[in-house]
């Protein structure tokens, strides 16, 4: 590829990008003439930029956000280009390129998911300066339904190991020793039952796609309906399901002990079944590793130390005989 004097700004852009600059074939997105002839243009004083987006797309989509920059400056400056959606900043793929003419010109994209009431910012900042910004949104447009099945399988095999990396979080959360990590998990194998669901949804969609979202549901329950005092719920959700809490919903907000992610629901005094789920986009055949802790009101009965109660009966016990005899016993 020729470079030519007239590149500086540019090549300055590239190694100043706050990002690391990839260069190759870019993925996806347009060419240059479609850029030029369908994008939007803005006349810089170093340059001109065309910017070319879509006004709508459909939802879950992806969709391509494109720039080419051809500069008219002679000026040696640093620069930087970059998008934002909500604040975020987004990963670019970018190269320098030559027409045929020789003019050189940089070819930034991005490929992005479609998100919902999301606002993407685009913006040039030479010397700290900012020198051009463009606010835009994508419209989210529905899809049709053609079809919607739904599968449910019982899972009957439970993996209720517990790693250290857990045990360490929910002691260090819920501030328990590890004597009383280990008596609550012990009541919890003794006093509940849980039950599993793994609940597969298939849309196909009029355009021929489709969308699979599985959702774990479970049902924790207490053995013949007996009073759980407290109870800690916790899921070590495997990076096949989602990589981060961010990707699950949840039935109720969970406490986040790690994004990897590994999640908790702490739920107080109870004697009926509680349920709770999370659900991904994505098509999976195993759930998390659960945990369960329970803090038992038969346990604690059992727990009652009656050595102290026969101490407490035995005093007023030898302190009436003491006064019987120093009333009723033989005198000297």
């Amino acid at each position: 590829m020729k470079f030519t004097k007239q590149l500086s700004l540019i090549s300055l852009i590239l190694l100043s990008f706050s990002l690391l600059a990839v260069f190759s074939p870019l993925v996806a997105g347009e060419d240059i003439e479609t850029i030029m002839t369908q994008g939007d243009v803005y006349a810089l004083d170093v340059g001109s930029i065309y910017v070319l987006y879509p006004q709508e797309s459909y939802q879950r989509d992806g969709f391509t956000v494109s720039l080419a920059f051809f500069q008219t400056s002679q000026e040696l400056v640093e620069g930087d280009i970059s998008l934002y959606r909500n604040g975020e900043l987004l990963n670019s793929e970018n190269q320098a390129l030559d027409l045929e003419n020789g003019d050189t010109y940089l070819l930034m994209e991005w490929n992005e998911n479609l998100m919902e009431n999301a606002s993407y910012n685009l913006n040039f900042i030479i010397d700290g300066e900012e020198i051009f910004s463009k606010e835009f949104q994508v419209e989210v447009k529905e899809k049709t339904i053609v079809n919607r099945t739904v599968e449910q399988t019982r899972i009957t095999e439970e993996d209720q190991s517990v790693n250290t990396d857990i045990k360490d979080l929910v002691i260090s959360n819920r501030d328990y020793s590890n004597l009383e990590f280990d008596n609550l998990r012990r009541n919890a194998e003794n006093h509940l039952v849980i039950e599993k669901t793994l609940e597969k949804e298939t849309i196909l969609f009029m355009d021929n796609t489709s969308l699979i979202t599985s959702k774990i549901i479970v049902n924790i329950k207490p053995v013949n309906g007996e009073e759980i005092l407290s109870m800690d719920y916790i899921e070590e959700i495997p990076k096949s399901i989602a990589n981060s809490v961010s990707e699950i919903i949840f039935s109720s907000n969970p406490i986040v002990l790690k994004d990897d992610p590994i999640i908790m629901w702490h739920v107080e005094t109870f004697n009926e079944t509680q349920t709770f789920s999370y659900e991904v986009e994505n098509d999976v055949e195993i759930t998390g590793n659960t945990v369960l802790l329970a803090n038992v009101a038969s346990e604690q009965e059992k727990s009652f130390n009656w050595g102290i109660l026969f101490a407490l009966l035995l005093i007023p016990l030898i302190a009436g005989i003491i006064i019987y005899f120093s009333r009723f016993g033989p005198k000297k």
